[in-house]
């Protein structure tokens, strides 16, 4: 039904390693890597916006193969600078395709792949559209607050830019789930202050008992015992995915690139699927799961 045509990614220009943010906080050496697995992020410049990041990527995209003949573009984002319109609609702008194209934006966190995915497969799926393009860009460290030292060492900026077309040989979903937990928004969310600056507030416990608590036991209920699985989740860091890992079985394989990038919101999935797969669509089952902001959970299982 659905094929991954091609994935690319653009990341925030500024390198941090460990050894500088924690010069900066007075913590001592290793601390960041012992806690949370990160070694080095990807921080944007003050003229990098999740508009620029987004563009960078889509263009990256346009190097590899012809994507004027798309019939929608979905975006995903967090941190756009205009609150409306969608993110979608300045790359329709800047990019001027050959004809008319549906444009909408998810404001959603870190299960923005996985939820533009299900959109774009069920537009496929009824012959909405023949080629998505799926958009994601979020630039977090721009709204976290300096005296946050619990949350800035988690986050990268960046954008990814993946297309997704119809493929009679191709992936048919076989399961999903989705659950958002009721009256936990604030766990994860963009404030505002006195100020009225905005800025993330992140409370880390929760988030890590809602994954090990809601969607790991949603991704144990969904898997067959008779198969191998390929599992892509969202980069969330150490303890969440090195629970995951020893906790669910053994036919499901799965992939980590958060050491080197962080946490890239929406962009995690499809920045690990370039990181750890030169060809997804070689692959016969697999699962892509994004938990977060919400807090919500999104997760799809594609077979061939």
């Amino acid at each position: 039904m659905i094929k991954f045509s091609e994935i690319t990614v653009s990341l925030g220009t500024n390198e941090e390693g460990n050894a500088e943010l924690e010069k900066k906080f007075g913590w001592e050496k290793g601390k960041i890597s012992s806690k949370t697995g990160i070694n080095r992020r990807f921080i944007s410049k003050p003229n990098e916006t999740s508009e620029t990041l987004a563009l960078k990527a889509v263009s990256a995209l346009e190097k590899k193969l012809a994507i004027n003949d798309i019939d929608c573009i979905i975006s995903t984002t967090n941190t756009q600078t205009n609150i409306f319109p969608a993110l979608a609609y300045h790359i329709l702008l800047d990019k001027k395709f050959k004809k008319n194209i549906q444009c909408f934006g998810l404001n959603v966190g870190c299960t923005g792949f996985v939820d533009a995915l299900s959109i774009a497969y069920s537009g496929i799926a009824s012959k909405l559209y023949k080629k998505v393009l799926i958009v994601t860009s979020d630039t977090y460290s721009k709204f976290i607050r300096e005296e946050d030292q619990s949350t800035r060492p988690l986050f990268s900026d960046g954008a990814t830019a993946t297309l997704v077309e119809y493929d009679k040989n191709g992936y048919q979903l076989q399961n999903h789930v989705c659950n958002s937990v009721p009256n936990t928004l604030h766990h994860l969310c963009m404030m505002k202050d006195e100020t009225l600056s905005s800025f993330i507030q992140m409370n880390g416990p929760n988030i890590l008992t809602f994954a090990i608590g809601n969607v790991l036991p949603a991704i144990k209920n969904l898997i067959s015992e008779d198969e191998d699985y390929t599992f892509y989740p969202h980069q969330a860091g150490k303890l969440v995915l090195d629970t995951f890992e020893k906790k669910l079985p053994e036919n499901i394989s799965i992939k980590k690139n958060y050491a080197e990038f962080g946490n890239l919101v929406s962009g995690s999935i499809p920045n690990l699927i370039i990181h750890s797969c030169p060809d997804l669509n070689l692959q016969q089952n697999i699962i892509f799961s994004g938990f977060g902001v919400g807090l919500a959970h999104s997760s799809l299982i594609f077979k061939k």
